[in-house]
């Protein structure tokens, strides 16, 4: 039914009023309790539309009631100033923008006086035989407008009103609470799940033209785990709700944008901008500028770390598969202090989608032996014998070349696949040095580079027990190199551990020494025997004092612990001379022997300290 503008006499009656009262009295809902079932939608209204007003109104006789009200003391008005009075006789939605400039409504005591109404915009509840109940609504107290997708969220709410009320008063409100949670979520009021994934996909659908560009942001507060810790889950929970404010405010005059929270670190954003010159580049600026500023909650100021990266989406692929390469990007973006923007380039795509078809091809490759092992020689610094050697994981991939090993070990941690991996490595090196013995060489000690999680596997230490059985290996035959930067959750658990292992004659080195921050509890409570000065500090011992005081300190330290100290790095006969002169035990590196295969190995260092050792007199 259209509404003249002209109509001074108050809102119009129903065509079917009686039968409408009618229906409205048999819900039984008019005067009822307040109930949990409506004020979830009303607050969650309220929430979404950011307005200070969200209304289920039942239109009466004389009166509109409200059923649930959020943000109004007001149970009820008069059915001649009541905004809902003029919405239900409307099929769609009824919106008026600015209340002061709408003939109907310039004089209406609900804008002159109190709650100052100059928005309106509500979706009419139905009940039996289609016939209109009331609305839900919301109020705002400036003017303003909603976009296509905004309407469409209003109507969905009312949708959910509608269903509740043809339901019993029976019905638990956790039903209710549940639909509404697992659509959205609580905090930030951000899509879930496939119901983002889903929404995304349909407004392209409805909105994207040929040209149109899709754009795509990944929003991860790094750092978000430390400020839950440090002030709680109720201070983590007030940074998002503010992010999430902050991102709507500076997003919402660019086109169609859609908000999802798929984890509890990272929002996603989708936009089709309305404007065709609209780039990437201009709406991350934007969002960087919002989220740069400090964040205000009730216990502290904070200024979180933030990766925000963009992609400008030019196919039709699934948009599952876009976040996913988003998320793998924002892994590599490395440690940073505050907010660091990026676009993703088709470089970068290439690039991460290489690595996603990698990671999938990993678990394969592990287990059908298409990784190897190589062997780099240590050299005793005192008499320049060979003393050891460290087993270091390769992959030639078939079709993409070499691969890293820090890049096989993010695929492995990404795939849940890390500790399968650090197994096979163990495995294969003791299978070697099972080889080479039976081969009649004497072979000193291998090293496995292992991380800190697999300490913490409840199996490890009888896989490396088994493991030794199986292949026979004398005591002194292995040492396990452990990453300082490995955090340990369970620090007992992983002594009690080592400590298992280190009594079936495997020592402990730790790597990397003067990288992490664990050293000095490390190296007190853990059986290490050798510790290895990390390269960083051994390429400018010659030209910097500084390095070279450190490397002399970490030296002094190792000794008054009673540890071996192991030089990685070397790369040049100065450096060695200069560490053997402050006390290093032994030597790692390019200048003496490069990583080399199990045949090299053999051949070129084995085989020559055996025939050096059988030349000499007995």
């Amino acid at each position: 039914m259209a509404i003249s503008e002209e109509n001074d006499q108050g809102p119009p009656i129903h065509i079917r009023e009686f039968e409408r009262i009618d229906a409205l009295r048999k819900t039984r809902l008019l005067d009822s309790s307040p109930s949990q079932r409506f004020d979830l939608i009303t607050q969650l209204a309220s929430c979404i539309f950011e307005v200070p007003i969200a209304l289920v109104s039942l239109v009466d006789t004389n009166r509109q009631w409200f059923l649930s009200r959020c943000g109004l003391s007001a149970s009820q008005t008069p059915r001649r100033d009541a905004f809902c009075a003029y919405a239900i006789h409307h099929n769609d939605i009824f919106i008026v923008e600015d209340a002061k400039a709408h003939p109907l409504f310039k004089d209406n005591p609900l804008v002159t006086g109190e709650p100052l109404i100059r928005f309106y915009a509500g979706v009419v509840i139905k009940g039996h035989d289609d016939l209109p109940l009331g609305t839900l609504c919301i109020i705002d107290t400036t003017p303003r407008s909603l976009t296509d997708n905004q309407r469409e969220v209003l109507k969905g709410l009312a949708k959910l009103v509608e269903n509740e009320v043809m339901l019993p008063n029976e019905i638990s409100s956790d039903r209710i609470k549940r639909q509404l949670l697992s659509n959205r979520d609580i905090v930030t009021n951000a899509l879930v799940g496939e119901h983002f994934l889903n929404q995304v996909e349909l407004t392209r659908k409805q909105h994207s033209e040929p040209h149109t560009a899709h754009l795509l942001f990944l929003i991860k507060v790094t750092d978000s785990d430390t400020i839950s810790d440090m002030y709680g889950s109720s201070v983590s929970d007030e940074l998002f709700l503010e992010l999430a404010s902050r991102i709507n405010q500076y997003t919402s005059d660019i086109g169609f944008v859609t908000v999802g929270r798929l984890e509890v670190n990272k929002i996603q954003l989708s936009v089709i901008p309305d404007r065709q010159n609209t780039s990437a580049a201009q709406v991350l600026e934007r969002l960087k500028f919002c989220l740069t500023r400090p964040f205000e909650t009730s216990t502290a100021t904070i200024f979180p770390t933030i990766k925000l990266v963009a992609l400008e989406s030019t196919t039709n692929k699934p948009i599952r598969d876009k976040f996913c390469l988003m998320h793998t990007y924002a892994k590599s973006m490395g440690s940073h202090e505050g907010v660091v923007a990026k676009i993703i380039s088709q470089k970068d795509k290439s690039r991460i989608r290489q690595h996603l078809r990698l990671t999938r091809e990993l678990s394969s490759a592990i287990h059908n032996n298409e990784l190897h092992l190589v062997y780099q020689p240590k050299i005793e610094a005192k008499t320049g014998t060979f003393s050891g050697m460290e087993a270091l994981l390769r992959w030639e991939h078939k079709t993409e070349g070499f691969v890293s090993p820090p890049e096989i070990i993010a695929m492995a941690e990404e795939s849940n696949l890390l500790y399968e991996l650090e197994k096979w490595v163990f495995k294969h090196a003791c299978l070697q040095i099972a080889k080479w013995t039976s081969e009649g060489f004497s072979v000193p000690r291998v090293s496995v580079n292992l991380t800190g999680s697999s300490l913490l596997q409840p199996d490890f230490a009888q896989f490396i027990k088994k493991v030794i059985q199986q292949y026979d290996l004398p005591k002194n035959a292995l040492d396990i190199e452990i990453v300082e930067s490995s955090e340990f959750e369970d620090f007992i658990n992983v002594a009690k551990v080592m400590n298992q292992i280190n009594r079936m004659g495997i020592s402990f080195s730790l790597d990397d020494f003067g990288t992490g921050f664990s050293s000095l509890s490390y190296l007190k409570n853990l059986p290490f025997s050798n510790m290895k000065i990390d390269k960083r500090f051994v390429d400018k011992i010659i030209e910097s004092q500084t390095d070279a005081k450190l490397c002399h300190s970490v030296i002094s330290l190792a000794k008054s612990l009673d540890l071996d100290v192991i030089a990685e790095g070397i790369e040049y006969e100065s450096q060695a001379m200069v560490l053997k002169a402050i006390g290093c035990d032994s030597f790692q590196g390019y200048h003496f022997y490069k990583p080399m295969s199990q045949v090299d190995m053999t051949n070129n260092v084995l085989q020559m300290t055996f025939e050096h050792a059988t030349s000499l007199p007995h």
